[in-house]
């Protein structure tokens, strides 16, 4: 069943276009990477799905019903955002006590028992403004599943987290997306973690979805290729160019390029880069991922 179904939405502010004919789809189950970069219009398409703002134009569909001005929908739904709305001299209890009251939720320790999930049982006392940024986004997301809803929606939920927790918070996510079906959007910048996570992945670029695909259709797309760091990335495309007929590569940054004709012989590469003096600093096989695959994307 589709959960969410985005149709030629628009959105203007005044006369710029910051979405522009934007059509989404996901399905009940699935974790959905939204990616692009900063500015591409990520947390402007979250707020129009969530109601937080007005849309130009287009149609808003949950569960196969509108969106427009339907409370019992957004009920079903959880979300943590960049702005949580939490007050710095109440404790996380206190705060969250305060949404349950909101939202009628009535189950007893269902306060404690998200703490518990999010791994600020510890820490249910303290004052919100003596939270770390990793605190704060954990309390964030424990306000945006306390209700148990079926639909979670995530703003780069992901910042200020260590490496520890990163791994904690997508094994969680990864849970209940499994055992309970819960259905997940993730907007991050973070794309090795969203190529873990996410079934299905949409790219945004200038307020366009540029690509709506699995991920293992991704993956299935992605090239080998070796990848070489040297000393002088002119001096190495001539010597490709001319000496060995190369034609399919690709200068990635001053030091690094990668050369997707595997059949040439490597160690005269390395022979022929040494007489023009040229330095090798990495040479190694490598094969593209979700971070490959979008910059080509949104850089030609």
């Amino acid at each position: 069943m589709e959960i969410l179904s985005v149709k030629n939405l628009t959105k203007k502010y005044g006369n710029i276009e910051v979405l522009k004919n934007v059509n989404m789809h996901i399905q009940e189950g699935e974790i959905y990477g939204l990616i692009g970069k900063n500015g591409a219009g990520k947390t402007t398409l979250i707020k129009t799905i969530l109601g937080l703002t007005e849309i130009t134009d287009g149609e808003i569909c949950f569960w196969e019903k509108s969106g427009k001005n339907n409370l019992r929908i957004y009920n079903r739904i959880g979300a943590s955002l960049d702005f949580q709305g939490f007050y710095p001299e109440l404790s996380a209890y206190e705060n969250l006590k305060v949404f349950a009251n909101i939202r009628g939720i009535t189950k007893k320790n269902a306060i404690d028992e998200v703490l518990e999930k999010v791994g600020l049982i510890s820490q249910r006392d303290k004052k919100y403004k003596q939270f770390s940024l990793g605190m704060k986004k954990r309390l964030g997301l424990a306000n945006a599943i306390m209700h148990e809803p079926e639909f979670i929606i995530l703003d780069e939920p992901t910042n200020g987290l260590d490496p520890i927790g990163i791994a904690d918070f997508r094994k969680y996510l990864m849970k209940i997306s499994k055992e309970e079906q819960t259905t997940i959007m993730i907007s991050s910048h973070l794309l090795s973690e969203v190529s873990i996570m996410a079934d299905r992945i949409g790219i945004l670029n200038n307020g366009v979805l540029i690509v709506e695909k699995p991920i293992e259709e991704i993956q299935k797309s992605n090239r080998k290729y070796l990848k070489i760091s040297v000393t002088n990335v002119e001096l190495t495309c001539g010597v490709l160019e001319e000496i060995f007929k190369v034609e399919d590569y690709e200068v990635i940054d001053r030091e690094q390029i990668y050369i997707y004709e595997l059949q040439m012989d490597k160690k005269e590469l390395s022979k022929e880069l040494a007489k023009h003096g040229v330095g090798i600093m990495e040479m190694k096989i490598e094969e593209e991922n979700l971070e490959d695959y979008f910059r080509k994307l949104v850089e030609n």
